[in-house]
């Protein structure tokens, strides 16, 4: 998901909240943080690497994600409390420049993030939601960064409302490339809709030859087992 579709999902999870009390499970896309680990003699930068970036390189390589910081869930039990953040918390939530966690996160994967950071509030309490978007590359550590629980070369990604490590065996690596091959194949497919609608019988993924002089499209029609061609209108 990019920023805006995670902040009209964050919308309506925040009104839910707001009005009928509904927490949402967490999941791949969804996740809680009570407060933040801070340590006063870190920067505010280093204080939310500290405490997010893992978070941010798995949502990225996953479908993006949101954080709702200031709600404390119990895994056991599946129930929430809108706690709230206290000042401290809010102070350094409200200096974090997403653009130096953006270019400290081009030191670190070689490729910046794109996320928001916004307050909200229910009732007299406040809260920091924190949106992620999906990445079109692979984010990966270059180097070791220990105090950020980084590890050169890892592949850190959201799923089953955890973040998972692609890379440590084989068979996890296999299904991580089988997804991102998956959605690779989906983005290509929709391109092509967008851009020949007249294609209806020809599958995009076989289309051998476009002939922008004739307008014409021609590929291999596996569902009659033939080569065909359609004809197809610049926009």
């Amino acid at each position: 998901m990019n920023l805006k579709e995670l902040k009209y999902k964050v919308d309506c999870i925040i009104t839910d909240l707001k009005d009928n009390g509904v927490f949402p499970k967490e999941n791949n896309l969804i996740d809680y943080k009570l407060s933040l680990n801070i340590n006063s003699g870190k920067t505010q930068l280093e204080n939310f690497l500290i405490n997010f970036a893992k978070d941010v390189l798995s949502f990225s390589n996953g479908d993006g994600g949101i954080i709702l910081i200031g709600i404390k869930e119990n895994k056991v039990l599946g129930t929430h409390e809108d706690i709230g953040l206290n000042t401290l918390n809010i102070d350094l939530l409200g200096h974090v420049d997403l653009n130096e966690v953006s270019q400290k996160f081009e030191k670190i994967t070689k490729v910046g993030v794109s996320i928001d950071l916004q307050l909200f509030q229910i009732s007299t309490r406040k809260f920091y939601y924190l949106l992620i978007q999906k990445q079109t590359q692979i984010l990966v550590p270059t180097n070791d960064f220990p105090e950020y629980n980084l590890v050169k070369g890892s592949v850190v990604y959201r799923a089953s409302s955890k973040n998972e490590l692609a890379n440590q065996l084989t068979a996890d690596l296999n299904r991580f490339i089988q997804i991102k091959a998956n959605e690779k194949s989906k983005e290509f497919m929709e391109i092509w809709s967008k851009l020949l609608p007249e294609m209806v019988d020809i599958n995009p993924r076989e289309v051998l030859i476009l002939n922008p002089m004739q307008n014409r499209v021609y590929g291999f029609n596996s569902k009659d087992n033939t080569l065909s061609g359609s004809e197809y209108r610049n926009r």
